[in-house]
């Protein structure tokens, strides 16, 4: 029997569970449901009388189905049992991983390690850790550690026990006086220790192509950015130099900057920018800007048109397209251009389940990115003459409108909406249509796809900022 967790309900009556919750298999039971579906039985294995499961042959009580079973998700054998799933046992170090995501009070957040707590003996009702601790702990004023505080002076400023009793200690490395709630050794002496022993776990791992740069792009990133900097992003940048190092050794030799872009994309080179820079200050390899842009727009295109499933009506569109501008010789950055909102178009089809573009999906499409009209008349003139597919842009709506619906039932709408949240693409594009119609009074096509940018509580379309209050934004 376990304590009962806010918003549980039983599994077998679906009843609300008030005063008792026994769990078995991940399932909720509530006192009347748990009598009539356990009984008392003689196990088969240990040979006590437990409460067993009604129906289970042979009758096995619940410690005994942990025994001997490995875990499902580490796949221990010799462990402390933590928890019994439909799938399995579970050991007690992977039993946080299959705990029900609760919602935190303060910061609204799912989470799995919410649970009531208590600060200074009354309760604060369910938070997560990180909000925890930013109550229940003081930041001290000279250390800057979350402790509890040990000693507050005039100006009410918290001090924990180890700077209030110590006044001041010397870093075992550098020799300079620290607070004494650090430890014995300073942050940034303990960063330089953390670099280290990450550059010397790493090293052995590269071959000669690029186990020297890889020492040097250590200490070239300490001057850069900073000891702290370098210590945790150390190993996001020892990826890409892997990475660059499997290509040494297959093409065997040092790779040059257009088979870098070739082999692993411009989107990577910019993802490791510091990289990037290092090997061209140091000119290991020489960076060349119109190679960049050009496997930049071949990347994009190559995006566009692997995007879609073969064999589909999208995929066709866009690849025969794609033929027909390649025919008429124009530059990579005109081809990508043309394409991109005929690729934008045929997503909006692909969303909303139409084998070929219509004139409803055209007018939601030019709604939210009127600025695109002129750049899609090719590929509305290709639809017409090689498709057989007539649509015009004439007709075509960019402007804002008035809603049809009356106010009262555009907020009606929006309250069931925010009744039933659901975590998918449809319901955040229902919500946001509604938010814009109730809010601001502006009528959204019903087969517009919404692709705006939030910043700052705001939705951006075509240019236009509109405010979404923060409640919609949670939910």
């Amino acid at each position: 029997m376990f304590f009962v967790t806010p918003n549980t309900y039983c599994s077998n009556c679906s009843n609300k569970l008030t005063n008792w919750d026994y769990r078995y298999q991940g399932r909720h039971y509530c006192r009347k449901c748990y009598d009539r579906l356990f009984s008392t039985k003689k196990c088969s294995k240990c040979g006590h009388n437990k409460k067993i499961r009604k129906g289970l042959s042979p009758p096995i009580c619940k410690k005994c189905l942990l025994q001997n079973k490995p875990c499902i998700r580490c796949k221990k054998t010799d462990y402390l049992p933590g928890k019994l799933t439909v799938h399995g046992s579970v050991c007690k170090s992977c039993a946080k991983y299959f705990r029900e995501y609760k919602q935190c009070n303060t910061c609204s957040q799912f989470k799995y390690h919410v649970s009531n707590r208590r600060i200074n003996g009354k309760k604060v009702g369910q938070l997560c850790c990180s909000c925890y601790n930013k109550i229940a702990y003081c930041t001290c004023n000279k250390c800057h550690k979350k402790r509890n505080p040990f000693y507050y002076d005039f100006d009410q400023r918290a001090y924990c026990k180890q700077c209030t009793q110590i006044k001041n200690r010397q870093c075992t490395d550098c020799k300079k006086n620290i607070p004494a709630g650090i430890g014995k050794v300073c942050e940034k002496c303990s960063f330089r220790r953390t670099l280290s022993k990450r550059v010397k776990f790493y090293k052995p791992l590269l071959s000669d192509y690029f186990q020297q740069h890889f020492l040097d792009f250590a200490e070239w990133l300490v001057k850069r950015r900073g000891t702290n900097f370098a210590a945790t992003s150390i190993k996001r940048y020892f990826e890409y130099f892997f990475q660059l190092d499997q290509f040494a050794l297959e093409i065997k030799r040092f790779p040059s900057y257009q088979q870098i872009l070739h082999q692993f994309s411009v989107k990577k080179t910019r993802k490791y920018l510091l990289v990037t820079k290092f090997l061209d200050e140091l000119e290991i390899v020489k960076l060349k800007p119109e190679i960049k842009e050009q496997y930049s727009h071949l990347n994009t295109i190559e995006k566009y048109i692997t995007y879609f499933e073969a064999e589909t009506t999208w995929h066709s569109l866009i690849n025969d397209y794609y033929v027909f501008l390649k025919q008429k010789h124009i530059t990579l950055k005109s081809l990508r251009l043309a394409l991109t909102p005929a690729f934008h178009l045929l997503k909006n089809c692909q969303y909303f389940c139409f084998e070929n573009p219509t004139q409803d999906i055209l007018d939601g499409y030019l709604w939210g990115s009127p600025g695109q009209k002129s750049a899609i008349s090719g590929f509305i003139n290709f639809l017409k003459q090689s498709k057989g597919i007539y649509l015009k842009i004439d007709q075509a709506t960019t402007g804002f409108m008035r809603p049809k619906m009356s106010k009262k039932l555009l907020q009606k709408k929006l309250i069931d909406c925010l009744r039933s949240p659901k975590n998918n693409t449809e319901y955040n594009q229902r919500l946001l249509k509604l938010s814009i119609e109730y809010l601001h009074a502006i009528a959204v096509p019903t087969k517009a796809y919404l692709r705006v940018k939030i910043k700052d509580q705001s939705l951006n379309i075509n240019g236009y900022h509109f405010y979404i209050p923060d409640e919609i934004f949670k939910s």
